[in-house]
């Protein structure tokens, strides 16, 4: 109603009739997606996700997901998700879905970073905040300590940049409550920083996120780029069979929002800093060790479809070794036991293996193994 009360007004005004229909029109198709845009965003937010609860933090109001057994008793490792760069819980739906269904026991607990998704930045300080990995680790922590699970056993579950996001929370509060790390094809630190056609594909990256910060303001991205991803790049591929329909309203409520866009583009012009801070940490012996501990390789790599600089096999080689590498950095196993968790999920690109039974798997093996040390 308020849309058309005010595409009523702009039609009367003599000077906007007077003008060609060429302009005319384009403006009130834009003002009236704006007009729309802003609406359905504020009804929505009004009622708040479909999916999972809010908690408060100083500067925000972050979604979090839970599926299990709440509250925790501590018997098994509450399993938390991370996600990559600009994504948020809705990636996790199926693994957590496949684990209720599995172990309607063990509880798990996905979240939408700060800005990104549902969660809200509150305070102008907030907008502020840097988005790098100590700042993202630091939020991590906040949330477990309001969720009350700073003293209970864990298995951190981090997908793409969301490995790094774990690998720095483990350097940062060398706490052994975490009792195991699953990273989910990584994001390969050391191998993005020695090539720097890789730098220009990430700064290429933010500055498109920027513009897209502009184009959700008008409600382009929700009516027009939402539904061509959705269709071109979710629907055929595994991850579009997985989701359920709550997760892809999620997947796509971050692409129309403007303030989702800025603090993804904000998260990815850290990112090479990030990765050599993230080196800097590696550099040295890690305070403690865990004897679980698996890397999810994807056998299909989309930044190796890129101009990297390098051959498509030599890449995919360097990538599975930094992998390797990391996975042995943090595993301690019994009597010098040998690393071998090392999981390739053939056939899959960076985006499906979020939803491959190795996530699962690897997620039962966790907990299996803590059960077992704990007899």
């Amino acid at each position: 109603m308020v849309s058309l009360s005010i595409l009523r007004v702009l039609v009367s005004l003599p000077d906007l009739r007077r003008l060609p229909k060429y302009i005319t029109v384009p403006v009130l198709v834009l003002v009236t997606s704006t007009l729309l845009h802003q609406a359905i965003s504020a009804v929505r937010f009004h009622k708040g996700p479909t999916r999972g609860e809010y908690i408060t933090l100083p500067d925000s109001k972050i979604r979090i997901v839970k599926t299990g057994k709440w509250p925790v008793d501590g018997k098994d490792p509450v399993v938390v998700f991370v996600a990559g760069l600009g994504s948020g819980a809705a990636w996790f739906g199926p693994a957590q879905r496949k684990l209720l269904r599995k172990m309607p026991e063990l509880a798990t607990l996905a979240y939408d970073r700060s800005g990104l998704g549902w969660s809200l930045l509150t305070t102008s300080a907030g907008k502020a905040k840097r988005r790098d990995l100590n700042a993202l680790a630091d939020e991590l922590r906040s949330i477990l300590t309001v969720c009350g699970l700073t003293d209970k056993p864990l298995l951190l579950v981090g997908h793409s940049w969301g490995g790094p996001l774990i690998e720095n929370y483990w350097h940062r509060y060398p706490t052994k409550n975490v009792q195991g790390l699953v990273m989910i094809d990584p994001t390969p630190a050391r191998l993005i920083l020695s090539l720097p056609p890789l730098h220009r594909v990430f700064q290429t990256t933010a500055r498109t996120l920027t513009y897209l910060s502009v184009s959700a303001f008008f409600g382009l991205n929700r009516f027009l780029l939402a539904p061509l991803i959705l269709v071109t790049s979710i629907n055929h591929r595994r991850l579009g069979r997985e989701l359920s329909r709550e997760d892809r309203r999620d997947l796509l409520l971050g692409i129309t929002q403007r303030q989702n866009n800025m603090v993804a583009a904000q998260e990815t012009k850290t990112l090479l800093s990030s990765c050599s801070a993230l080196e800097d940490l590696r550099s040295h012996p890690p305070l403690h060790r865990t004897s679980y501990v698996v890397v999810i390789h994807a056998s299909e790599s989309n930044l190796a479809k890129m101009d990297t600089g390098l051959e498509l096999g030599e890449y995919e080689r360097r990538t599975k070794m930094e992998h390797e590498a990391v996975g042995r950095m943090y595993y301690e196993g019994e009597d010098g036991e040998e690393w071998h968790g090392l999981w390739i999920d053939e056939g899959a690109d960076h985006v499906d293996v979020v939803v491959g039974d190795c996530v699962v798997g690897a997620v039962i093996g966790g907990v299996a193994q803590y059960r077992k040390q704990r007899q």
